[in-house]
């Protein structure tokens, strides 16, 4: 589980960190913490479509806070987000960015703490799982982990986040189990997570992946990346 702090005011943010860093290993959540003071630089990855956290801790009352919520629910990223407020007062127009908790009090540990439970359970609920049965091991790997699956002929190499897996398996039934809604087969040996989609070259019939690898659409399968893109899918 990926945890970042978001926050514009650098002793508030240092703050905020430490408390779930400890909230974290009370309720012994295996994940990582991170701090930015650089509102800019996340929502610049945002709107190219990169996004690495699952849940996001954002100031209630920073504009800069608001655009990264209103990114990330914009385009439909699967993330849990806390607002923080030191203001008893509820901003209403908070609630349009579905948020997990609000934060009313950040010297309060307990309710980070409470805050960070709640978000690591839906996280579970929303981030299903792919999962790979090999002699040695049983992995599991988050479905917004995986960039893409390649073919070659009975190996698949999942291209991950953080690594590469290879086992030993048919393309088909790779994509029979994958969730149709978010991944794409464009070509006999490829499937692509549409969310890692940048965009589509129609004259060299590829596509162009936030990575900066580049995919190749196979002529039969070229109707279906259209009709992907045409639902608005990536």
């Amino acid at each position: 589980m990926k945890i970042l702090v978001c926050l514009s005011k650098k002793e508030k943010a240092q703050k905020i960190f430490e408390h779930t860093v400890e909230a974290v290993k009370e309720t012994k959540v295996r994940g990582e913490v991170f701090l930015t003071l650089q509102c800019e630089s996340i929502k610049k990855k945002l709107s190219d479509n990169i996004y690495e956290y699952d849940i996001v801790m954002l100031d209630a009352f920073d504009q800069k806070c608001l655009e990264i919520a209103r990114y990330i629910r914009d385009r439909n990223f699967i993330a849990s987000i806390l607002f923080i407020s030191d203001h008893s007062q509820i901003r209403s127009d908070l609630f349009s960015y579905r948020p997990s908790a609000l934060i009313t009090e950040s010297e309060d540990n307990k309710q980070i703490t409470e805050a960070v439970m709640r978000a690591c359970r839906e996280q579970v609920r929303a981030n299903p799982y792919f999962t790979i049965k090999t002699k040695e091991a049983v992995m599991r790997v988050n479905y917004a982990d995986i960039f893409w699956f390649e073919s070659r002929q009975r190996i698949v190499i999942l291209h991950g986040r953080t690594k590469e897996i290879t086992f030993y398996a048919k393309l088909s039934e790779v994509y029979d189990r994958v969730p149709k809604e978010t991944f794409l087969r464009c070509h006999q040996s490829y499937i692509v997570n549409g969310n890692m989609i940048r965009g589509i070259d129609k004259v060299h019939r590829c596509l162009d992946l936030v990575t900066g690898e580049v995919i190749e659409i196979s002529k039969s399968y070229y109707k279906d990346v259209l009709s992907f893109a045409g639902q608005g899918r990536f």
